[in-house]
C-alpha cells in the first residue's frame, strides 16, 4: 500500500500537489431568471430560449453546477444590489452604472434588430434613424423602470433631451396600453421579443407604427450578470466555454 502511494506520488510535480491541494471545489451557482421569451424560457424543467440555452451548455461545458431559481426581476434588482450571495442572471444589456455593482460575462446572445414601437399618429413612419426620431423633442418614450436599452441608446435619449416616462410595471403590456391611448409616443424594443409579445398579449403589429431604423441593426449583445462575490475562478471557465461556443 505504502509503495502504491509514493508511486501515485511521484506522477505529479511538487507544484501540481500543492495546487491540487490548496484548490477549493467551487460551489453550485444560483442562477437568478425570470421567464422572457424568446431568450428565456423554462420547458420540460430546464431552462431554454437563445440566452437560456446558450447559458447552460457553456456552464455544463465548464464543468461548473447551477441552480435555476425562478425570480421576479424587481426581486433580482434588490438582490444583486444587495450583493450577499453567489448569484448570477441571464440576459443583461451592459451599462456603465450596472458594471459598478454587477459583474458581467462575456456574450451570450445577440438580440439582432431592434425597433420602434409608435403611436399612430404622432410617430412619422418615413423616419429611418434614431437621431431623426428623437429630433421631435415633443414626443415621449416609455420605458420600464430598472431597465435599459443599452448603453448607446441611452446615452442618445439623455443627449437628445428626450422625455421618458418611466413605468413601474416591468412587463411591457402596459407600455403597449400606454402608446395605444396615445399617453406616450414610442419605446424600443428587439424585433423578435416585440413578435413575442404582441402573440402574448394578443394585439395587431398593424395597431403600431413599427419602425426598422438602421442604426438598430445591432450587434445589441446580452450578457449574464454575476454577484462580485462570485470566484473569479467561474467566470473565467464560463467565459471560455460560451466564447468557445460563439
Amino acid at each position: 500500500m505504502r509503495f502504491t502511494f509514493f508511486l501515485f506520488m511521484s506522477l505529479f510535480s511538487p507544484l501540481e500537489l500543492l495546487a491540487a491541494a490548496s484548490a477549493e471545489p467551487v460551489r453550485p451557482i444560483t442562477i437568478r431568471y425570470r421567464q422572457r421569451p424568446p431568450y428565456i424560457e423554462k420547458s420540460w424543467g430546464k431552462l431554454s430560449g437563445i440566452c437560456g440555452d446558450a447559458v447552460v451548455n457553456a456552464f455544463k461545458k465548464a464543468r461548473i453546477e447551477i441552480h435555476e431559481v425562478e425570480t421576479p426581476f424587481l426581486r433580482q434588482i434588490a438582490q444583486f444590489q444587495a450583493g450577499d450571495e453567489q448569484i448570477c442572471s441571464i440576459g443583461w444589456l451592459k451599462t456603465a452604472k450596472r458594471e459598478e455593482t454587477m459583474r458581467f460575462s462575456e456574450p451570450i446572445c445577440d438580440d439582432g434588430q431592434w425597433v420602434v414601437i409608435g403611436h399612430k399618429g404622432t410617430v412619422n413612419t418615413g423616419i429611418t434613424s434614431t437621431e431623426a426620431l428623437l429630433k421631435n423633442t415633443v414626443l415621449k418614450a416609455a420605458r420600464r423602470a430598472q431597465f435599459s436599452f443599452g448603453e448607446e441608446l441611452d446615452g442618445l435619449l439623455e443627449k437628445q433631451g428626450t422625455t421618458i416616462v418611466s413605468v413601474e410595471n416591468p412587463e411591457q403590456k402596459q407600455i403597449f396600453e400606454m402608446i395605444l391611448a396615445g399617453r406616450v409616443d414610442f419605446t424600443f424594443l428587439p424585433a423578435r421579443e416585440f413578435d413575442e409579445l404582441i402573440k402574448e398579449y394578443k394585439l395587431r403589429e398593424t395597431d403600431f407604427v413599427v419602425l426598422k431604423p438602421d442604426d438598430l441593426k445591432g450587434p445589441h449583445y446580452r450578457y449574464m450578470i454575476c454577484t462580485m462575490n462570485v470566484p473569479d475562478a467561474v467566470i473565467k471557465k464560463f467565459n471560455k466555454a460560451i466564447s468557445s461556443a460563439n
